[in-house]
């Protein structure tokens, strides 16, 4: 009967008493924390720091733990402390009690003396404190694990094993610094080392399990975001202590122990007390429901850093996964397993920042709860991922199954973290952060890697259609993106904006980045169709570019970029001088094709919308670059600011002036677009002629405008034509100035030579054709320039244009005089003259030696005669 009665008695004790268990098991765990608090500021006073402030701290410390130890015992509703539940409880009390009288008689006694007045220390008094304190810990230790277990005996919902071992990390915080204060006394150096060593180890496994949890051993995943974020603060903390407490550890003798000890213990003992005042914060957050708003005071780069690193999880995650098909289907495999390798261990490692924060590095811990069950899910996820990739990359074949098990995990990751970029951006609609900024520019990343690992599926016959469809998603991806990130998007109620632009440096960058995407979507293009040739060339520009879109982002969200060299080639400045002259020629004719329209000349809107088109594609290749056409980057801010400031506007306020109907608006506004590109032009022209003072750039400039002024003509017609400008005289003004600059290419000017002949034949030839076109449209004039006619002689000069577009390369030409022909003709005339006059002489001499021989041959037979008819007269 007296044992049910106690029964009873204790149940009905524990169900009234239920609301005081989580502030009870925490007060009991304080009691650990305290009997090593005690210690160490004992220890301080022996050490001769601060010793009046620690006399003070150590009888606060005492009375503490002396109060609640009896309190533990008999109960205090005042302190929502309830009596000892059950009788391993008591007893357990009992046992600390038996520890804690003599302990208490030590540290009152000796307070005073431990420390004698000519600075050498009591050391019995050190080491019997050093024997003391471990059992009155262990005692304590052992109350609350019998609170625990009554808790769950009782069925009482607490986060006990949790709130137990999260309660013991402040015991183990000062025991770290109690630790640290005995070593560098000198005290039972091997069983004070070990033991340091333990507690260090013992702190980093339990901060890492409450955290992350250890489902074997009963902990969960730490998902409180209120806790999360006070979790941040021990982590920031102890990341500060760490260091220094690896110092110690590090030492392989006692001596050198005690003097690495000696050495940061003051700085120790600072760290430590805001350590643990974090933790006992945290504590009580592991103890109760809790509610915070963390987003109200995250900072402006503490969001940055989250959006941040949010963004390259979900890069690495894709970048994994195109290296594992890389691995899968054979292709690089030693640097994709490597770079495999690599990234899973970055990626955990943000994973890990994402969810828990790391203040040192500025990053918070989520902003809601959501974003939290969020990036949890991701985590489960992301650790099915990495076993796979970790089990499979060094396997000599893998299968499809695993193939397409892998990227859909990484699917599945990836939509989860972009989910979770979305449950946080609206907690930005009134802010500045870059954050829309931070997530376009890692989707273009992201389309070039999975667009190169669509085509190795494609080339590899895996799932053809539905590859050639995400390939092709990933082309317009990075093509819709482009624009956003570079010319802006504007915010609204429900969505962040993107800032346009207005750093030059950032414009090299992204051309640099896009110029590498170009080649790698043209590889990627033939390897898909088939040409396994190119896979090389794919994998290795596709991984460029993906870091260099990479690279982009930090500028971005500076607002600043990393500028190489604005020293541009003579080819890139004059290809800049023809697109601005291009751009020039567009304002006259999207204003004059307005006029058209709208007078009923033009059937429909079509060739308008396309013109308007045209501008917008010209506009963009000066404001930022092109691939193809090739044309570089504005290189300097000024040009760059040309463009913002005066081009671009205008070009705004054309398209406008089209989309309503004044004809005065548009061609003001045609004639300002124009006038700004051509400054622009001249300033491009001298940059080119300084580039390559051998270029007949002065040429190439007059011949460039012609395109601008074959449409002003027409301009100047349609309005006459139309009787919008009544005056003959301006009309003929206009055509005048386009004929004498005509016919000065072909005479020459100030600044260059005519067209020379017979060299440049082909120049003069396309120079006739151009005034052959040009002769067309003024073959018009004699009738009036009818309206009727308008569409025809529009017709007539797009000619003259598209003749012109084909002078100019000639233009570009140098002249080369052809080299003094060596004189043929006069050596073979020469040689012909002396071969008659040999003949000549040959005729004359011949007959003349002839008879020279006869007469010398008649003289010597009459000289014989004589001779012989002297003998015979002798």
């Amino acid at each position: 009967m007296g044992l049910k009665h106690r029964w009873l008695q204790l149940t009905l004790l524990v169900s009234l008493a239920n609301a005081g268990w989580p502030e009870t098991i925490n007060l009991a765990g304080m009691q650990r924390t305290l009997s090593q608090m005690m210690t160490k500021e004992f220890l301080l006073i022996s050490r001769g720091t601060s010793v009046a402030e620690y006399k003070v701290k150590l009888q606060e410390s005492m009375s503490s733990f002396n109060s609640t130890l009896y309190a533990l015992m008999t109960g205090d509703p005042a302190r929502d402390i309830i009596p000892a539940p059950n009788s391993q409880v008591a007893n357990a009390l009992q046992k600390v009690l038996v520890e804690w009288l003599p302990m208490e008689e030590l540290l009152r006694t000796n307070a005073e003396t431990v420390r004698r007045s000519d600075g050498t220390i009591d050391m019995p008094v050190l080491e019997e404190l050093n024997s003391r304190n471990v059992p009155l810990l262990d005692t304590s230790n052992a109350v609350v694990k019998a609170l625990v277990d009554a808790a769950q005996v009782s069925g009482e919902t607490t986060s006990g094993l949790v709130q137990d071992i999260a309660g013991r990390q402040r015991t183990l915080i000062q025991r770290l610094a109690k630790g640290i204060l005995l070593l560098s006394q000198g005290v039972a150096m091997s069983f004070n080392m070990e033991a340091y060593r333990d507690t260090k180890s013992l702190f980093e496994a339990s901060h890492e399990g409450i955290i992350q949890g250890v489902p074997f051993a009963g902990l969960p995943v730490l998902r409180d975001l209120c806790t999360l974020h006070q979790m941040r603060e021990v982590s920031f903390y102890y990341q500060k202590l760490r260091p220094l407490l690896t110092g110690i550890t590090n030492a392989d003798t006692p001596s050198s122990s005690q003097t690495a000890a000696d050495a940061v213990a003051e700085e120790v003992v600072d760290l430590v007390d805001p350590l643990y005042f974090s933790m006992v914060e945290a504590v009580k957050l592991f103890s109760h429901e809790n509610e915070c708003s963390p987003a109200n005071s995250t900072t402006y780069d503490e969001w940055l850093a989250f959006f941040t690193m949010l963004s390259a999880q979900r890069l690495l995650t894709q970048r994994s996964a195109q290296y594992f098909t890389q691995v899968g289907l054979k292709v690089d495999m030693k640097n994709s397993q490597v770079e495999i390798t690599v990234m899973l261990s970055q990626a955990s490692s943000n994973l890990r920042n994402l969810i828990e924060g790391n203040k040192i590095r500025g990053i918070p811990a989520p902003p809601s709860q959501s974003v939290v069950d969020k990036l949890l899910d991701v985590t489960a996820t992301w650790k099915t991922f990495e076993s796979e990739l970790e089990a499979a990359i060094h396997l000599e074949s893998v299968s499809t199954i695993i193939l397409n098990r892998v990227e859909l995990l990484a699917k599945n990751i990836l939509k989860a973290l972009q989910e979770a970029e979305h449950l946080a951006m609206p907690m930005l609609l009134n802010s500045d952060v870059p954050a829309a900024a931070v997530e376009v520019g890692v989707e273009q990343a992201l389309a070039v890697s999975e667009m190169a690992q669509s085509a190795l599926h494609i080339i590899y016959d895996m799932d053809v259609a539905a590859n050639w469809e995400r390939l092709n998603a990933s082309r317009a991806t990075i093509e819709a993106t482009r624009w956003q990130l570079l010319q802006g998007v504007p915010a609204t109620e429900t969505s962040l904006g993107i800032q346009k632009v207005t750093d030059v440096c950032i414009v090299q960058q992204v051309k640099v980045a896009m110029d590498l995407y170009s080649q790698a979507e043209q590889a990627a293009l033939k390897v898909a169709h088939g040409d396994r040739m190119e896979v090389d060339t794919m994998i290795r520009m596709s991984h460029l570019a993906v870091g260099a879109l990479e690279n982009i982002i930090p500028s971005l969200t500076m607002g600043n970029g990393t500028c190489g060299n604005s020293t541009l080639a003579a080819e890139e400045w004059q290809q800049l001088h023809l697109e601005v002259a291009h751009l020039a020629a567009l304002g006259a004719e999207v204003a004059t094709e307005f006029l058209l329209f709208k007078h009923g000349s033009s059937p429909n809107s079509e060739r308008l919308d396309a013109l308007v088109l045209e501008l917008e594609s010209s506009l963009r290749r000066i404001m930022f670059g092109s691939f193809d056409p090739p044309v570089a980057a504005p290189p300097t801010q000024s040009k760059f600011d040309h463009i913002l400031q005066k081009i671009d506007p205008t070009f705004q306020q054309l398209i406008q002036a089209v989309a309503g109907d004044l004809d005065e608006t548009v061609l003001r506004h045609g004639q300002d677009l124009t006038r700004h590109a051509e400054s622009l032009q001249e300033q491009y022209f001298t940059r080119a002629l300084a580039a390559d003072p051998v270029w007949p750039g002065h040429r190439v400039h007059l011949a460039s405008g012609l395109e601008a002024q074959a449409y002003q003509v027409f301009q100047a017609v349609v309005l006459f034509s139309y009787d919008l400008v009544t005056s003959e005289t301006a009309l003929q003004e206009v055509i005048d100035r386009f004929q004498v600059a005509l016919h000065q290419l072909r005479d020459g000017g100030d600044d260059f030579a005519a067209i020379m002949m017979p060299e440049r034949q082909d120049l003069m030839n396309q120079w006739g054709t151009v005034q052959n076109a040009w002769d067309q449209v003024l073959a018009y004039q004699s009738s009036g320039f009818q309206v009727s006619d308008l569409r025809k002689i529009e017709i007539t000069v797009n000619n003259l244009v598209l003749e012109i577009q084909n002078l100019l390369p000639l233009l570009s030409v140098e002249d080369v005089k052809f080299p003094d022909s060596f004189p043929w003709s006069a050596v073979i005339y020469s040689i012909i003259g002396f071969v008659i006059c040999s003949c000549c002489c040959f005729i004359i001499c011949v007959p003349w030696c002839l008879r020279q021989s006869k007469r010398r041959d008649a003289a010597k037979t009459v000289e014989r005669s004589e001779r012989a008819a002297v003998a015979d007269s002798v």
